[in-house]
């Protein structure tokens, strides 16, 4: 039972993060966001130095720091449609991350798909579906509006990515504790979030004035997010990643419920209904 008590923490630490992040990105811009949450996440990880083992094969470092790619494009490019969408819609769209994790491990991890798995697929559509109408008249048209949306393209992006990087993890952690994982791959993340804050900002100075102006709501945010690393990588560590992934999007109902009412958001009854559909397709996928 011990993993499960890890991927419910950890799917509570994921919705505060969305709510909270949400929150902030009316002041914020997504990239500086990022990078200054990178930021304070490596200053909070060195609470863990007790526990790492730095003897690491060269190897295994090339391949941390490939899934630290994956996990600085996904979280960035989410945050850029948190940005823009609602947080209580923009959510459930994510429990399309476990399908893709038990594709992705039947390809690379030779995990087989079985038939409750491919009707949860079929039940995470349904949800999508539900949560995308709008035109009642045209069927295709939620498929339509998700695809073609500039922000909606941005969470597909990011599902695919985070899917990868799931399955690349479960690999890594098959050959170092989690403390150490979390430790190095936090480092590298804030190493790609300011080549890319060179890149497109020119420079930190909008992450130095960033973090004036977040406070200490960033401070809680590090926390929650090195919290959330550290129980999904124990979790991880101890059974199929896709059990794992299943569980922690048990945080988009909280998100939805909580954080639509928290920014006034609308249709949530259509949405949570959308998300329990998705919920019920995630624990057939495990």
């Amino acid at each position: 039972m011990i993993w499960q008590i890890y991927a419910f923490l950890g799917a509570l630490a994921i919705a505060l993060i969305y709510i909270i992040e949400k929150k902030m990105l009316f002041k914020e811009h997504p990239l500086n966001l990022c990078t200054i949450l990178a930021l304070f996440s490596v200053i909070l990880s060195f609470i863990l130095f007790p526990f790492i083992n730095l003897d690491i094969d060269k190897s295994l470092l090339t391949i941390i720091y490939i899934s630290s790619i994956g996990w600085t494009f996904s979280g960035w490019y989410l945050v850029k449609a948190m940005h823009h969408m609602q947080v209580s819609h923009l959510t459930p769209l994510l429990n399309f991350t476990p399908a893709i994790v038990a594709v992705l491990a039947f390809i690379f991890l030779r995990d087989m798909l079985s038939l409750n798995q491919f009707f949860g697929i079929g039940l995470l559509v349904i949800g999508a579906y539900v949560l995308e109408t709008h035109n009642k008249k045209d069927l295709f048209h939620p498929f339509r509006s998700l695809f073609k949306s500039k922000y909606g393209s941005y969470i597909i992006i990011s599902i695919m990515i985070s899917a990868a990087a799931s399955i690349l993890d479960k690999f890594i952690l098959g050959f170092i504790d989690s403390f150490t994982y979390v430790f190095i791959i936090q480092i590298f993340i804030l190493i790609n979030f300011i080549a890319l804050t060179y890149i497109f900002e020119g420079g930190l100075t909008p992450t130095r004035i960033g973090i004036k102006k977040i406070g200490l709501w960033i401070l809680l945010l590090a926390v929650l997010t090195i919290s959330r690393r550290v129980l999904t990588a124990e979790a991880i560590s101890l059974t199929h990643v896709g059990l794992v992934i299943a569980i922690l999007y048990t945080s988009t109902l909280i998100t939805v419920i909580f954080g639509g009412k928290l920014f006034h958001e609308k249709h949530l009854l259509k949405k949570t209904l959308a998300v329990i559909i998705m919920l019920a397709g995630v624990f057939l996928v495990i």
